[in-house]
């Protein structure tokens, strides 16, 4: 098996929890949503406001700090990389790791941009979609 290398936390700490859920495990059960899924979690908070943009979630170095709002970030992770398996399906899931594991180390910034050409849609588009997701399960 080929390694990936280091990936945005976004992708890293959103796939363990997305696995872990899918196995079965409370994933967010120390974070504040004990029995709940990822999608579930973030229904409220979609009605506060509490969101981050996606943006903000593939700046994030880490998830895990109170700085990077853990409650919010780690379902919000889990929640996008479900979309993106079930969206677009798990071979351009997969290529959008590679392509983010081969540049994320030498230009952090160049993160969203790697997403949009993997999955050739733009960030704003990407998100549109998400919350158009979250939005229909929350209603």
């Amino acid at each position: 098996m080929q390694r990936l290398g280091d990936l945005p936390a976004m992708f890293d700490e959103g796939v363990a929890v997305h696995v872990a859920e899918r196995l079965g495990a409370d994933a967010l059960g120390s974070l504040g949503s004990p029995g709940m899924t990822a999608d579930a979690a973030l229904c409220r908070f979609l009605e506060t406001g509490q969101l981050l943009s996606l943006r903000e979630l593939a700046a994030l170095s880490e998830i895990g700090s109170l700085q990077s709002r853990p409650e919010v970030a780690y379902p919000q992770s889990a929640s996008i990389m479900g979309f993106l398996i079930d969206e677009f399906g798990m071979d351009r899931f997969r290529d959008t790791l590679r392509a983010l594991a081969a540049s994320v180390e030498p230009r952090p910034g160049r993160i969203p941009t790697v997403i949009s050409e993997a999955l050739q849609i733009s960030m704003a588009q990407l998100e549109r979609r998400w919350h158009d997701h979250i939005s229909d399960l929350c209603n």
